[in-house]
């Protein structure tokens, strides 16, 4: 996220206030002065605690927004963590966020990039198509975020701007699909240690 700061500062500085790069790298930083802090050995705690990152550091809509995705994904992560567990996981926190922050599939939000990670690992899984699946799930959230370019903001901050100025991917579907593709990176390379 903190390599992303500058890219998702663009692109919100054209239908936003121009600071979801630096608010993510904010969380990233704290995320990271707190790692000693942090229970890696369990992930119900370990999403609790980032939800609580995400709320005081981040902020704002988004850092509620990330708050309540994160509570909401902890306790399907309780019992172990394997394939369905992180399918029902992001689910319940896609759930949250429409829920809460009023977003849909095509309202040009994180919506649209977590919905189709979703959808995505949801068919792969059911088609038993074994890891690959997430790799596709992370391409389609990535797909899917740069397609809010050619979609009209109807929620958030983008919709009180004008259609010419939202012409670049958002900014909130952009950082989704940053963190599921480095959560997915850094899986695979640290299976590739064992």
């Amino acid at each position: 996220m903190k390599e992303s700061e500058d890219l998702l500062n663009d692109l919100d500085a054209s239908a936003g206030d121009g600071d979801c790069g630096s608010t993510f790298s904010g969380a990233a930083k704290s995320i990271e002065s707190d790692l000693s802090k942090l229970d890696l050995e369990h992930p119900e705690t370990l999403f609790k605690q980032f939800s609580i990152i995400f709320e005081q550091s981040v902020g704002g809509t988004s850092g509620a927004l990330y708050a309540l995705m994160l509570s909401s994904a902890a306790p399907e992560l309780s019992v172990k963590v394997d394939s369905n567990a992180i399918l029902e996981a992001l689910d319940k926190a896609n759930q949250a966020v429409q829920k809460y922050g009023g977003a849909r599939v095509g309202d040009r939000t994180m919506v649209d990039s977590l919905n189709a990670m979703v959808e995505e690992l949801r068919k792969g899984l059911k088609d038993n198509q074994g890891m690959d699946v997430f790799e596709r799930a992370v391409q389609a959230s990535e797909r899917a975020a740069e397609e809010t370019a050619h979609q009209k903001a109807s929620v958030g901050r983008a919709s009180y701007t004008s259609s010419q100025s939202q012409t670049k991917p958002d900014a909130g579907a952009t950082a989704i699909s940053r963190w599921l593709r480095a959560i997915w990176e850094a899986f695979r390379e640290e299976m590739g240690k064992k």
